[in-house]
């Protein structure tokens, strides 16, 4: 009859802390540890093998042993560190065309595409994800992703259309009353006041503006806006007067006057 062995341990972190959910394999035998970080092996012949221990978040330097009689029993492994995954892919617009300048944050990590749209974010343990990309020219669905061993590394994103904006505020004259009916112009987007002097142009493209209000009797200076992610939105004009009215009285040669 040939004698079996049993080899047992646990495993746990630099810090002591045992892990769970290690996937430990002997020569084609496999177990789980439990919530304590421990395993048992049982039913093994002598003889040379390598322990596997395998984690989505933990890295493991394999172990030699030799299993049999006068040989140790008690294996214990402690990891070496956090497993890091790198995720990288391309962003498009609708068209397949490369998006430059693209900001995309994944659990912290913040990175931008190249003029070919190309983005690699290094260093990220396993784990879920919500990948965020941002620019101001296009919007883009949220995506989530998982991270780990047997998972994905290569995440493509395409632009779901062009970002539009909205800039909005109020009118008032010098004393902060509301100016109704007051002409709002920022390009070919135009917009009325109401009775509380507000106004709102919408769908506009990320850009330079020059914002321009008009109101009989009444001045304004133009306002040079920017419009875009994270910029204002909210921008109240004030006028600068009431247009002066000039009379002028002409002597003619026949004693007229004008």
């Amino acid at each position: 009859m040939v004698p079996k062995y049993t080899i047992e341990g646990h495993v746990t972190n630099k810090q002591g802390t045992p892990l769970g959910g290690v996937v430990r394999d002997v020569g084609g035998y496999t177990i789980v540890t439990d919530a304590e970080g421990y395993y048992q092996l049982t039913e093994l012949t002598a003889g040379n093998y390598t322990l596997v221990a395998t984690h989505d978040q933990y890295d493991f330097t394999q172990k030699n042993l030799t299993i049999g009689k006068n040989h140790p029993s008690v294996i214990d492994i402690v990891s070496n560190g956090f497993v890091f995954y790198t995720i990288a892919g391309h962003v498009t617009d609708k068209k397949g065309s490369p998006l430059g300048g693209v900001v995309i944050e994944v659990g912290g990590h913040t990175i931008v595409t190249d003029e070919n749209g190309y983005y690699q974010i290094t260093n990220l343990t396993a784990g879920n994800y919500t990948l965020v990309a941002t620019h101001d020219q296009y919007d883009f669905t949220q995506k989530n992703l998982t991270i780990g061993k047997n998972h994905p590394s290569v995440h493509n994103i395409v632009s779901s259309s062009l970002a539009l904006y909205t800039i909005e505020g109020h009118v008032t004259d010098k004393n902060g009353q509301p100016l109704a009916g007051v002409l709002i112009e920022a390009g070919e987007h135009t917009a009325f006041t109401d009775e509380n002097g507000y106004y709102q142009l919408t769908d506009l493209l990320a850009n330079k503006y020059s914002l321009i209000a008009s109101l009989a009797k009444h001045n304004f200076t133009p306002r040079k806006v920017t419009v875009g992610f994270n910029k204002p939105a909210v921008i109240d004009l004030v006028s600068d007067g009431l247009t002066a009215c000039l009379l002028y009285a002409v002597h003619d040669e026949n004693k007229k006057y004008t």
